[in-house]
């Protein structure tokens, strides 16, 4: 019997004032058994520079068995200093499970 396999997505959109100097910030999506990396962000049109832009989907393989004791960490960085500019870290014990209907389609870019 094969068991049906769940996800974890995480859509990183949007920093805010992040500390300067920004240059080409990226953020990394980290659980106990995977690791994600965007691209450097982007700058929206008349948007100050702490307010980077990423709009990127990452989905992580997820085992709800394994949430009671792992964390989702989400932390932005500085791309030439590799310097920490921030983050944030979740319970996954807190994170509800659904069963996806049916197929789903996710909009990649390429």
């Amino acid at each position: 019997m094969l068991e049906q396999m769940q996800y974890l997505f995480v859509k990183i959109v949007k920093a805010r004032r992040l500390a300067p100097p920004a240059e080409g910030p990226f953020v990394k999506v980290r659980t106990s058994s995977h690791y994600r990396r965007t691209k450097p962000a982007s700058y929206s049109p008349n948007e100050p520079t702490d307010s980077p832009d990423w709009n990127e989907v990452f989905g992580l393989g997820y085992n709800k068995t394994d949430a009671n004791t792992a964390t989702l960490e989400i932390s932005v960085w500085d791309s030439p200093t590799e310097s920490f500019l921030g983050g944030v870290c979740f319970d996954l014990s807190d994170v509800p499970v659904r069963d996806p209907p049916g197929n789903c389609w996710v909009k990649t870019n390429g």
